[in-house]
């Protein structure tokens, strides 16, 4: 019981003779690791089908990080981290057929804000290693969807539409290794590379731009808005919420997980206090 309360004092006493409060800031890219299947991109002719599946991740992007932590000793400390990922519009799922004038798409970028609470380890030489958990804290992803797609011999009909997914809060893993290289006592530059797994379940998905109107086949208007925001076709609703069963009950539906694992490379300042 001594051996064990002399410890403990002897930890408390480094922690306050060494306490250590930084925050560093920092920019970079993710890549999409691993990827996984984001939709299909299908190519039909008069005599072929071919579909080619579309690889990624919506955690792919630009990041902006902003981390908080303190070391208790020389080496060890906790580090939260507070990241935002801009990500780039990526293809989900395409359909083209020239011959039958049809030709859709989805597209999809990601806005996200992270927050990962961390055990850091640094290293006498200045390599320094980091392990924690990570959420989703906000952020959405905006879909842009375009469908055209024949309504009789002479005319066709071509869909915009807009709208935003939000996801449940997940839960996932990170950890990062990386170099900090020390400008004088206080201010220091680094670079790491940081592997993020964490998966988000859709929760609500949310039209906020939508119009349906009809063509004749030389490309001409021929009839404008034949569906909108305030008057939407059968079968869709303006707002749609997503759980792990369903029914027919209009504004529901099946949630399904999207991928947002990455590998972020980033670069900063350090500044100690």
């Amino acid at each position: 019981m001594r051996k064990t309360l002399f410890l403990a004092a002897a930890i408390i006493v480094a922690a306050q003779s060494f306490g250590q409060l930084y925050v560093t800031a920092g920019t970079g890219y993710s890549l999409a690791m691993p990827e996984s299947v984001l939709g299909t991109s299908t190519v039909q002719t008069p005599s072929s089908t071919t579909k080619t599946n579309n690889y990624g991740s919506l955690g792919t992007g630009m990041n902006y990080k902003l981390n908080l932590g303190y070391f208790f000793t020389k080496n060890l400390g906790v580090d939260l981290g507070f990241t935002l990922l801009k990500g780039p519009k990526q293809l989900m799922e395409s359909h083209l057929y020239e011959v039958a004038r049809v030709d859709a798409s989805s597209n999809a970028t990601a806005t996200a804000i992270g927050f990962a609470p961390s055990l850091v380890y640094k290293m006498d030489n200045g390599l320094y290693g980091r392990i924690g958990l990570a959420t989703k804290i906000g952020g959405q992803t905006d879909v842009d969807v375009y469908n055209k797609s024949p309504r009789d011999a002479n005319t066709y009909s071509v869909t915009t539409a807009k709208a935003v997914v939000n996801g449940k809060i997940p839960l996932g893993l990170t950890s990062a290794l990386g170099y900090s290289y020390a400008i004088n006592d206080q201010l220091s530059i680094f670079g790491e590379a940081e592997i993020l797994s964490i998966n988000v379940k859709r929760d609500k998905l949310t039209y906020s731009e939508f119009d349906t109107s009809i063509y004749l086949n030389d490309g001409t208007l021929a009839m404008a808005g034949v569906y909108s925001i305030d008057n939407l076709p059968p079968g869709y609703t303006k707002t749609t919420s997503f759980g792990e069963t369903y029914t027919n009950e209009e504004g529901t539906g099946l949630t399904s997980v999207s991928n947002y694992s990455s590998l972020g490379l980033s670069v900063g300042i350090s500044y100690s206090f």
